[in-house]
């Protein structure tokens, strides 16, 4: 991928946007400055093309997460404002962009199935059941309102079944933010299926007559009321990393990606190393969004997450024993640790998704890191290489970057 920085260009193999803001750092004197005007000048669009050739048909949101993440954190206010500090605190403001395949991926393909059994009640009650799992990710709410809004009823009359394979077809594993995507196309399916059937009852009836008056003439009618839906999506052959090919790096690797933008703020004591984030916005482009606090919830969570995998969790071994492995001294972030979280969604439908959804789980712990290492080097002037931003490992790179007394103490 060729990175068009002002007058000079360079050569990024990968798609980090991180390995980008350090590139752009490097060759120019404006920093930061240049590093957001990189990012709009070469993030995709529509019709754009990754690194294995894969074009981009649609529901590309890179560009439209980073304006709304830089407008709603006020990054360019705050830029300015950060800059002015004196003192040993000083607060510095990064960024990060990045994607997230939906599905599990061309190598994926023999596991990208989904089933769904829906059935319609004589008292017009509707019982659900999926092949993925709720494991507190939110799915039940979520395929519940599809069926609602498919059926034509109040949420509330809709009952998620425990389910087994001794009752149906395993739908794969719930992994890869598939969910959504695989569970509640599954689910559509089965249900214009029973809609169609009611309907065609409903035409036979008075006019007028509601829900569960309809399912109660199909049962009298012996209409079946339950129906098992399919939806399956399989990759090319050909494409990257399939079965087929299971080397091959060029090809269609996802069949859609969902888009983030990262802004995080932090405060750095330079006298002693320690990082506090003080602010932080997420602009998450999943698709259209089912449920907008359960989505605003995953977006918090998750960012937590990655606060956490950027500043304190450490994972720490000495002759394969584990030196850390209590909470007491495996460090994961509090609610004193969290800041304000301005959670953003962005919806860029997609036209095979359920009511044009796309994944969301996995995508808002995947580039705070980064944006903290932003963050840090834009209130320091020091990058790291090496998270977590630890208080050590952050006086240790000031120290050794002969800008450790832009301060002098008077304590």
């Amino acid at each position: 991928m060729n990175l068009n920085l002002a007058d000079k260009t360079a050569l990024v193999t990968g798609a980090s946007m991180g390995i980008g803001h350090a590139i752009a750092r490097g060759l120019a004197a404006e920093g930061v400055e240049l590093c957001i005007t990189a990012r709009r000048r070469n993030l995709l669009e529509d019709g754009g093309e990754l690194a294995t050739g894969q074009k981009l048909a649609e529901s590309v949101g890179a560009k439209a997460t980073l304006e709304v993440a830089l407008e709603r954190s006020g990054y360019e206010r705050k830029k300015r404002e950060y800059a002015k500090d004196r003192g040993p605190i000083k607060r510095g403001i990064g960024v990060s962009c990045l994607y997230y395949g939906t599905n599990l991926g061309a190598r994926g393909n023999p596991l990208e199935k989904a089933y769904s059994q829906v059935t319609v009640a004589q008292d017009g009650s509707v019982e659900l059941a999926v092949g993925t799992v709720e494991i507190g990710q939110g799915m039940n709410t979520i395929l519940a309102q599809m069926a609602a809004e498919e059926l034509r009823v109040p949420v509330d009359r809709v009952r998620m079944a425990q389910m087994d394979t001794s009752r149906l077809e395993d739908g794969g594993p719930t992994v890869a933010s598939r969910t959504t995507v695989m569970s509640g196309n599954a689910v559509i399916d089965a249900c214009r299926k029973l809609r169609q059937r009611m309907d065609a009852m409903a035409a036979t009836l008075p006019p007028g007559a509601d829900f569960d008056t309809v399912a109660m003439a199909c049962w009298g009618g012996h209409v079946p009321m339950s129906e098992t839906g399919f939806w399956s999506l399989v990759m090319p052959t050909g494409a990257a990393g399939t079965p087929e090919h299971p080397d091959r790096i060029a090809g269609d690797a996802y069949c859609v990606y969902s888009w983030a933008a990262n802004v995080i703020e932090v405060a750095v004591d330079t006298e002693t190393g320690e990082v506090t984030c003080i602010g932080a916005t997420c602009a998450v482009d999943a698709g259209r969004v089912i449920n907008r606090q359960s989505a605003e919830g995953q977006i918090e969570g998750g960012l937590t997450q990655g606060l956490g995998f950027a500043l304190m969790e450490e994972h720490r071994l000495r002759d394969g024993r584990v030196l850390n492995p209590k909470l007491s001294t495996y460090i994961i972030p509090s609610i004193g640790d969290v800041p304000l979280i301005t959670a953003v969604l962005v919806e860029v439908p997609y036209s095979k998704g359920p009511f044009g959804a796309k994944s969301l789980g996995e995508l808002p712990v995947m580039g705070i890191g980064g944006a903290v290492i932003n963050a840090v080097a834009s209130a320091t002037g020091v990058r790291l290489s090496e998270l977590p931003a630890t208080p050590e490992r952050v006086l240790e790179a000031i120290v050794g970057s002969g800008s450790a007394a832009p301060y002098e103490s008077s304590r």
